[in-house]
């Protein structure tokens, strides 16, 4: 379940991701960062 919360104009003010994985929550905001004005994550292991 993903809880999006939008400001007064409509925009992604706030995104809650309940239960996914990691690595899939960083795959799902590199492609919304670009909409959003962002810099995509990164997901690093501790090797990195």
């Amino acid at each position: 379940m993903d809880y999006v919360l939008l400001d007064a104009d409509g925009k992604i003010a706030e995104v809650t991701i309940f239960w996914r994985p990691l690595p899939l929550a960083v795959e799902m905001q590199g492609q919304f960062a670009p909409l959003i004005g962002m810099q995509p994550w990164e997901l690093r292991n501790k090797g990195e």
